[in-house]
């Protein structure tokens, strides 16, 4: 006897092995997002549901695509029982908190890159040398024989 697979199976934010119903949803996500990333205002999108339902599975999907994309993204998820206000404040600590460590990361990088700006390396052996330094403008490496 063949048992099949029931692809919706309840559980806390577990991954299904296929999200039925939700390609419209998901879409339309990425289409916001990729419109916010080129500077175009979008409306805000809340989903709202009894429980298991699928609103964490839909906001991990919408997460990973702003993974890929290189876009700080975090999802809220309001607790009745809890003071609205100072749950959204620890998520907009937590938002920039992370938006300042990717700043952090660009001036690092920014420095890192001023400090091979300066490099140059050159091998002589006879009439003959081999010359290599960093081009930031095409942010490529120059060598020349």
């Amino acid at each position: 006897m063949i048992r099949m697979i029931n692809l919706y199976t309840p559980g806390v934010g577990l991954m299904p092995t296929y999200i039925a119903g939700r390609k419209k949803l998901i879409k339309e996500a990425k289409e916001s997002i990729l419109s916010l990333k080129s500077g175009y205002p979008q409306r805000p999108t809340a989903y709202y549901g009894l429980r298991g339902v699928g609103k964490t599975v839909l906001l991990n999907t919408i997460e990973e695509f702003t993974l890929e994309n290189n876009i700080i993204y975090e999802h809220i998820e309001i607790i009745e029982k809890r003071d609205f206000l100072l749950q959204l404040t620890n998520i907009c600590r937590k938002f920039i908190n992370r938006l300042s460590k990717t700043e952090q990361a660009k001036s690092l990088i920014d420095k890192a890159l001023s400090i091979l700006e300066s490099f140059k390396l050159t091998y002589t052996i006879g009439d003959s040398s081999i010359s290599a330094e960093v081009n930031r403008k095409n942010e490529s490496v120059e060598k020349s024989l």
